[in-house]
């Protein structure tokens, strides 16, 4: 897992938009947190090596009673590997339920890309890829970005990055843990 420190996060260093907090649950002592933007894009990458295998790329996210502006305009994820595997897609964040979200809307909530896993942190999944020898590096790059719609966004804790084999990768688990 990478922490939230180790993404480029736009603006992070502007405490008019964002903060670093501890937060409960966390994987790590401090954590990202959205006080309020209109052009939101998270990214990072890793070099490494791995072991033969699927796998899949999370950010571990948390909304508050604050959050707001989530409903608005979609999430753009992106993964790329340095061997041109690629992934992309759109979606909302609101965990409110999607009652907020018209018919177009609703075709860019996928439930099965998004799980509670601990302490109502969420995993949103960002993509899978797969490596063929451990011998080869690869590099991953991911992102999330809502830089066209100019809607204010805000209330949303960024733990980090998770990049675990897809194998491992926990069975959805909606809300109401149905």
């Amino acid at each position: 897992m990478l922490s939230a420190k180790a993404l480029k996060i736009v603006w992070h260093d502007d405490p008019r938009y964002w903060e670093w907090r501890h937060r409960h649950g966390s994987r790590f002592h401090e954590v990202a947190y959205l006080i309020e933007v209109c052009w939101f894009s998270v990214s990072g990458y890793l070099d490494c090596r791995m072991p033969p295998g699927a796998y899949t790329v999370s950010f571990r996210l948390q909304l508050n009673d604050e959050s707001d502006g989530w409903s608005e305009m979609p999430v753009n994820f992106l993964l790329s590997t340095s061997d041109g595997q690629h992934s992309q897609s759109q979606r909302y964040l609101n965990l409110d339920g999607d009652e907020d979200l018209d018919e177009d809307q609703l075709e860019l909530v996928d439930l099965t890309s998004r799980r509670v896993v601990a302490d109502d942190w969420m995993e949103y999944d960002v993509g899978e890829f797969t490596t063929m020898s451990i011998d080869e590096p690869i590099q991953i790059q991911f992102s999330m970005k809502d830089t066209e719609g100019n809607h204010w966004k805000r209330g949303l804790f960024l733990d980090g990055v998770v990049i675990r084999p897809s194998y491992l990768v926990p069975h959805y688990v909606s809300e109401e843990g149905e």
